[in-house]
């Protein structure tokens, strides 16, 4: 009985707790923020969709998704992401060596402004100077705000930059703001590019199929693929993999095809039995 008692108080005060610790680190439940009831780590295009398209591919075991993410890109446009942020407290993952020379030439689409700068030194240390020139290359195009660029995603960026022969990263979408994100079409509502954790990019006289083949042999984060709009997705949230399909791809279509072929060969039968 006292055993009994004992154990119901220890739930009932672990029950009012104010504080989360984790690891070594301890947050108050008055500074975590209150998530819509439809975050999920992430939301791809459709998957029924993606697995009876013959040309393209998805990873289900990577991603987590539910029949909102699939109605929610279905009522989307022709293009956007559907990343979302996953977790909270948000931590910046930890910064690795993936292969790049520590060098990176990164330009605008939007504006063709353009910077080279050295990142990283030979001895493997981090330069301030130059992620500051990162962060304002990387920023919102409609408000001009600047945020973070995580090192990680430039790590990411010198990889790729450097596998398809150093000729700089062309940037369609780096940083964006509520307001930016809020406009494009079919953006997610809590897309990492409001982190700065993400970018929408391009490689000259390179397809964006090599690209993303590439990216995802780096496992250091997301990587999305829109074929018809020629650019690769890349972030440094959870290391899953998506695409989007033309919707001259997609299921419904792809139906009405087989029926015709299935009528012509028909009537192709129906010819040669009646000779």
């Amino acid at each position: 009985m006292f055993l009994k008692a004992a154990l119901i108080l220890f739930f009932a005060s672990f029950a009012q707790a104010e504080m989360i610790f984790l690891g070594n680190a301890a947050l108050s439940l008055s500074d975590l923020p209150t998530l819509e009831p439809d975050s999920v780590s992430s939301s791809t295009s459709s998957f029924d969709l993606q697995e009876s398209t013959e040309e393209f591919e998805s990873e289900l075991s990577t991603v987590t998704y539910n029949e909102q993410d699939i109605e929610f890109v279905e009522t989307s446009g022709e293009y956007g992401e559907e990343i979302f942020i996953s977790t909270y407290p948000i931590v910046e993952p930890e910064p690795k060596n993936l292969g790049g020379n520590g060098n990176i030439t990164i330009t605008r689409k939007d504006t063709g402004e353009s910077i080279t700068v050295t990142y990283r030194d030979k001895d493997g240390a981090y330069l301030e100077e130059a992620f500051e020139s990162i962060k304002h290359i990387m920023r919102c195009s409609l408000e001009d705000a600047e945020i973070k660029t995580p090192k990680l995603l430039v790590e990411i960026l010198d990889a790729i930059e450097d596998k398809f022969g150093k000729k700089g990263i062309i940037l369609l979408s780096g940083y964006r703001t509520k307001d930016l994100n809020e406009i494009v079409p079919g953006a997610a509502k809590q897309s990492l590019h409001m982190l700065g954790w993400a970018a929408d990019i391009k490689i000259q006289g390179y397809s964006s199929r090599a690209i993303k083949n590439f990216a995802r042999k780096l496992e250091a984060g997301g990587v999305g693929y829109y074929p018809t709009m020629g650019f690769v997705h890349v972030d440094i949230g959870d290391i899953r993999y998506w695409e989007r399909i033309p919707r001259k791809y997609r299921k419904s279509n792809r139906k009405k095809t087989n029926k015709k072929t299935v009528s012509s060969e028909n009537r192709e039968k129906i010819k040669k039995s009646s000779i």
